[in-house]
Order: structure tokens, then C-alpha cells, then sequence
């Protein structure tokens, strides 16, 4: 799925959510963090992220590689500063933070890998008897819970668009460059 490549600028979206998100008191689904070795792609991609939280937009650059043992990214401000640095090699997840933020990368790259890895991979992880409910086409993904929508992801030609409802936020994600490794 080419336009899935889009989908690390996903990070940006979740990096600022974590500031301005609303709180609710009822817990909310945690997203899982699938094995590198899942997903079906060997990519360095740098990607332009903008963000939509309300009316407010905030733009970012995001450098990610993916490989069957580890994936990377760095998140980095339009004026080139690094925000942030996420590793996982499917066992631990390492975060740097260059930033006052509380930035969750756990959630960050859950969403990644929702758009990017094999639908057959996401089902395993997101099984129906858990309580989840996956929706993949071509076009679109959606993740679901008993209480409605959780992430929606929507492939265009031109732009990636995510909406994810657990933190009231939209994210805008155009590919620059794609490297296959």
C-alpha cells in the first residue's frame, strides 16, 4: 500500500495532542505496538506533518526508517531542532525528548504502524474477542471499540489524513522523499 508510507507524520499529530488533548474520566483503549518484523516494508521516508488541533495548525518534518529488526524516527521543528527521537526493536521502546513536551511515542508509532503494517498483522493484534473492531479497504482504516471510532486513516494520492478521536486532533501528512532499503 505505496500511499501507507505516509503514515510517520502520524508522529507529529500524537507529539502535540498529548498537550492540548481533552481529558475524560473513563479509561481510554490503549493502542499496541506491533513487531517491526510485521510490517512489510524497508523505508527511509522524510515526510512534511501538519498538525490540526481546533483551528490551530503546527507543521513539522518527520525522518523515519523502517526495517524488519527497528524503526526510527525523528521529529524535527520547521527550523530544523530535534523534538523528538523514537527507537523500538520490538522488545523496548527507547524516547528522547528535546522538549518540555510529554510526548507520547508509545501511541506515536501505534498509530504509524496502524496505517503502515499488513491488515493481516493488525487483526491479529487488534482481535475482535478483545473488544476491537478493524475496518481496512484500500482507501481507508479504521479502528473501533464498542464505544465508536478510535483512529481513522484515510489514503489520498496526494496527502495522508488521520483523525484520531481518542485526543480530538486531525494530522495532514505529505511524503517528500521515499528510499526503499
Amino acid at each position: 500500500m505505496p500511499n501507507a508510507l505516509k503514515i510517520p507524520a502520524l508522529a507529529v499529530l500524537v507529539l502535540l495532542s498529548g498537550c492540548s488533548a481533552q481529558q475524560t474520566s473513563s479509561p481510554r483503549p490503549s493502542l499496541k505496538l506491533l513487531p517491526p518484523a510485521e510490517g512489510s516494508l524497508a523505508v527511509l521516508l522524510q515526510q512534511k506533518v501538519i498538525l490540526q488541533i481546533g483551528e490551530k495548525q503546527q507543521q513539522f518534518l518527520l525522518v523515519a526508517r523502517f526495517e524488519e529488526h527497528r524503526s526510527k524516527m525523528v521529529l524535527l521543528s520547521p527550523t530544523g531542532q530535534q523534538l523528538l527521537m523514537l527507537d523500538y526493536d520490538g522488545d523496548e521502546l527507547v524516547q528522547h525528548t528535546q522538549s518540555s513536551i510529554d510526548v507520547p511515542g508509545k501511541e506515536i508509532l501505534a498509530v504509524i504502524q496502524f496505517a503502515m503494517w499488513p491488515g493481516q498483522s493488525i487483526k491479529d493484534h487488534y482481535p475482535q474477542e478483545n473488544g476491537w473492531r478493524v475496518e481496512i479497504s484500500p482507501k481507508e482504516r479504521i479502528l473501533l471499540t464498542a464505544k465508536g471510532v478510535i483512529l481513522k486513516i484515510i489514503f489520498d494520492d496526494e496527502v495522508l489524513k488521520i483523525d484520531n478521536y481518542l485526543h480530538n486532533y486531525r494530522v495532514f501528512v505529505y511524503t517528500l522523499e521515499k528510499t526503499a532499503l
